[in-house]
């Protein structure tokens, strides 16, 4: 029976396997024992940490060569020819060993999965004993599924069903690494650190979408089907802030919000933080992203290309890294096509109206230096950008425009006297400018859309900071860290005086609004272990400078985290902390696209304007089932003073204030279970909340509340690099103040003064509630791997049961067609005043392709 494992197929390989076999453990044993005669042994010894938590990482791969022997590459399709190499892995508490070592030199690598490998030169003489400890610092995990990094092996073992080592296949042992790395460096379960086979799984919109994969996680949820907007916890998307690299972006969304403006290409690791946000970055008063763009995941001295085609756009990424596989740079290049493509149609004769004036594009690029040695720089860049100019049927009208963000940092990092240090400076900023284009006002009801008002509004940010902490081998007890900045903000606008409604054909009184805001900040952080099973975790941060209503001139946000263990796969953990967020979303102010939000009027905090304080506590509860399921419970209580919200009261919304400041209070619970290695995998998250807001002497449901949300997805491999996934939603409707545009008469031409005959009104502030959202989507995915390259498809069914959901709620329609209608002597039937509705996403097929080599 045991012939048989060695097929004719593979008989060539068996047998050249035991020759090596038979050669190399003879040669070793006799060198050793030469050696051994001679006297000259040594012993190599050490534990491998993680380089931020300094926690000591299990299972890692030592390896131990001859200094010249060859070279190990950690790339996608490792190999490695070495003499004398000799490898072990470190036990549960992180320390390697190797004994009987001859004199000479030697190279020592270091690698696990989910971390950068590190590599060092040693030396030994005579008997001597060195002890060498090393901090392997997080390999960010790509999110795009174009990129195809892991082994050829790992994928054909998943075809076989039986797979090696703890977690089944690489991709299921780097997804787990990955989440008990998680647990390592937050305390608290309410963080979620996204991977690549999380956001596949989630079933995104046409193509992989990080904000989308975001909205499947509890306590998260959208305005709609349509949108790629985060609403964390009852809170508006504008309370959710997004860092790129350290650095805050103000609309990092494409197509009026449907995509998210972040390529998945570009994207290293991904963080959310639904309650308490670290003191290093600030955070909105409800929610923070923070996303790190990746470095070069070329092999050493290659040049990597990928790129995918959906119906959303084309894009394409491309990786190098230089011989000495220290550093590299990564560049990636999105862009929409349906623009070019429909301009085609139209000039073959499809007919009027079939062009899309409209595409948007996004580019990024990080560069590195020297991160083996602990002293080089890092460099990243974004720029999204959206365009459009002329007419879209139901859509808009009249409208030239552009819109979209900016960021770019520089970071330099050295060691200083045991301690590692980084300093930044860095820029973003988003802008929007409108003009109205060349067009007749008689056409507008043709377009059933608003045409644009002349426009502009930016906000910018601008900051330089730095950290310094230990190395990792300098704190065996614990890790801190300090840090400083110094931000600036700047917001301007130029147009029509923002409102709550909307007067989408005429011109009305115009605003001009500008403010800066200049902070100095101070922050600092400490983890200690009091008991084995006990960890803490205390911040606070310390911004002072320009004043601002509901927060004066220095601002204290402190941070404190607690985690005790149960027992080896139980923990309780409670977090409480404090957070400013100076710039907030007031009304819609750009281009006018009938139910969604391409720009926003920024309201900057200052004396007059309100700084947006949120004090949030969160108790947790986490515990693995079994090596594969992970189960939470998380519990938290938010309360934010200071909101700019648009004043709620009922009758006429005419002559009303900007804003008007008001209080937000949230809570709820959220449970999730997940399968997270194996064949199949699958995710269920369940969240109970509530939030209320209470502002001019009223108390009334957010309109981000949603009472009960749940989401489930599941990924099945089918063998042969076939992949079957599906994601259930099911979610309460959102409250919505019923309002009217009112009626206005004007004289003749274009432009001129008008009158209202009928006052635009306000009802009572969310007194109704759109009905219940769910959707089944489904995926079915294949990739196939080549020697040097992989190709793939997606197909996509969206709404597969054809659920007929609302999408955002747009006005009351006083005149509204309910069935058969019409006029009899002057009578009209079959009219009745009606809520009117976006539609939300039909049943949708959607299909892509990729390719990397």
């Amino acid at each position: 029976m045991r012939r048989k494992l060695c097929l004719p197929v593979w008989r060539c390989r068996c047998i050249a396997l035991a020759v090596v076999v038979a050669v190399l453990v003879p040669a070793r044993s006799v060198a050793r024992e030469t050696a051994r005669q001679a006297g000259v042994m040594g012993v190599i010894s050490g534990q491998v940490v993680d380089a931020v938590t300094v926690q000591p990482l299990p299972d890692a791969r030592v390896t131990l060569e001859p200094r010249g022997a060859g070279v190990i590459n950690s790339g996608r399709r490792a190999s490695a020819f070495l003499s004398g190499m000799r490898v072990v892995r470190t036990d549960t508490a992180g320390w390697y060993r190797f004994e009987d070592v001859a004199n000479g030199e030697y190279r020592l690598h270091v690698a696990l999965v989910g971390y950068h490998p590190a590599t060092l030169d040693i030396e030994v003489r005579g008997a001597a004993t060195p002890q060498v400890s090393i901090g392997l610092l997080v390999d960010p995990i790509e999110l795009s599924p174009i990129e195809v990094s892991m082994p050829a092996r790992a994928t054909r073992a998943d075809d076989g069903g039986a797979v090696g080592g703890p977690a089944g296949s690489e991709t299921d042992e780097l997804r787990l690494w990955i989440e008990r790395l998680r647990q390592q460096r937050f305390l608290a379960p309410d963080v979620r650190t996204l991977t690549q086979e999380d956001v596949i799984e989630a079933v995104t919109l046409g193509e992989t979408d990080l904000f989308r994969a975001l909205q499947r996680l509890g306590g998260v949820s959208a305005p709609d089907a349509w949108s790629a907007q985060l609403w964390v916890r009852g809170a508006p998307w504008d309370q959710t802030r997004v860092y790129f690299d350290g650095l805050p972006l103000f609309n990092p969304l494409h197509a009026g919000g449907i995509l998210s403006a972040i390529t998945p290409d570009a994207i290293g690791t991904a963080f959310l933080y639904r309650g308490v946000p670290p003191v290093s970055l600030g955070g909105g008063a409800a929610g923070t992203v923070d996303v790190r763009s990746r470095p070069s995941r070329a092999e050493a001295g290659d040049l990597r290309l990928a790129g995918a085609l959906s119906l959303a756009s084309a894009r394409f990424s491309l990786d190098r890294t230089p011989a000495d596989g220290d550093g590299g740079w990564t560049t990636t290049w999105r862009r929409s096509y349906l623009d070019w493509l429909t301009e085609v149609i139209e000039g073959l004769g499809g007919g009027d109206d079939v062009a899309i004036p409209y595409y948007f594009y996004d580019i990024t690029t990080h560069a590195g230096d020297g991160s083996r040695t602990g002293r080089g720089f890092e460099v990243s860049t974004l720029l999204e950008y959206d365009n459009v100019a002329g007419d879209i049927p139901d859509v808009l009208h009249r409208t030239v425009g552009s819109w979209g963000d900016a960021a770019a940092q520089i970071t330099y990092y050295a060691p200083i006297a045991g301690l590692q240090t980084r300093h930044t400076v860095g820029f973003s900023g988003f802008s929007s400018n409108i003009r109205p284009a060349p067009g007749s006002p008689e056409l507008e009801e043709d377009y059933n859309a608003p045409a644009a008002a002349q426009s502009y509004s930016g906000i910018w940010y601008l900051t330089a900071g730095g950290a310094i902490e230990p190395r990792a081998t300098s704190a065996p007890g614990g890790s801190w860290a300090l840090g400083y900045e110094l931000v600036g903000r700047h917001m301007r606008y130029d147009g029509l005086e923002p409102a709550w409604y909307t007067d989408p054909y005429l011109s009305g009184p115009r605003a001009r609004l500008d403010g800066t805001l200049i902070t100095g900040v101070l922050w600092g952080e400490r983890r200690w272990a009091p008991s084995a099973e006990l960890t803490i975790d205390a911040g606070l941060r310390l911004e002072a400078g320009t004043a601002v209503r509901n927060g004066g001139a220095v601002r204290w946000m402190p941070r404190l985290a607690a985690r005790y263990q149960l027992d080896a796969d139980s923990w309780i953990s409670a977090a409480i902390g404090r957070s400013y967020q100076y710039a907030q979303a007031v009304v819609p102010a750009g281009v006018a696209l009938r139910g969604f939000d391409t720009a926003y009027f920024w309201l900057l905090a200052g004396e007059d304007a309100p700084a947006a304080r949120s004090d949030i506590a969160t108790l947790g509860f986490e515990r693995w089932l079994d090596t594969r399921w992970l189960a939470a419970v998380s519990l938290y209580l938010r309360r934010t003073t200071g909101v700019a919200i648009p004043d709620p009261t009922p009758g006429s919304a005419i002559g009303r204030p900007l804003f008007v400041v008001g209080r937000n209070l949230a809570r709820g619970a959220e449970f999730s279970i997940r399968r997270l290695a194996g064949r199949w995998t699958f995710s269920a998250a369940y969240a109970l909340g509530a939030s209320e807001i209470e502002a001019a002497g009223l108390r009334f449901p957010a309109p981000a509340d949603r009472r009960h949300t749940f989401d489930a997805t599941t990924m099945l491999r089918l063998g042969r690099g076939w992949r079957l996934g599906a994601a259930y939603t099911i979610e309460s409707g959102a409250p919505y103040t019923r309002r009217s545009y009112g009626v206005r008469s004007c004289g003749d031409g274009y432009d001129v003064e008008c009158d209202w005959v009928v006052e635009p009104q306000a009802g009572p502030p969310g007194a109704q509630r759109a009905s219940s959202h769910q959707a089944l989507d489904l995926l079915l995915d294949w990739t196939h791997l080549g020697d040097d390259w992989a190709v793939g498809f997606f197909f996509q069914l969206r709404n597969a049961l054809n659920h007929r959901n609302q999408g955002r709620y747009l006005r009351l329609d006083p005149h509204s067609c309910v069935r058969s209608c019409g006029v009899i002597n002057g009578v009209e039937f079959g009219y009745e005043e009606r809520d009117e509705f976006e539609i939300g996403i039909p049943i949708l097929p959607l299909f892509g392709f990729r390719i990397a080599f």
